[in-house]
């Protein structure tokens, strides 16, 4: 189970999935600043989740590529 989630194929898809996660939750904040309702902590706990997520993966990928040059 570990081989696969090392893919680098999968990781890539969980890159994305955290992108498209921390857009949705980010324009579920903006739509309740633009319809006037208190916005939700829950999506802004959330978006801020994917973001750090896909911050790490940048981070961790940039690193493997610094090694290899």
């Amino acid at each position: 189970m570990k081989k696969i989630f090392q893919n680098e194929t999968v990781e890539k898809i969980g890159y994305f999935i955290s992108i498209g996660l921390s857009v949705f939750f980010l324009s579920r904040i903006v739509l309740d600043f633009v319809n006037d309702q208190p916005f939700s902590w829950r999506n802004v706990i959330w978006s801020i989740f994917f973001l750090f997520n896909t911050l790490s993966f940048r981070k961790k990928h940039l690193n493997k590529k610094l090694r290899i040059d």
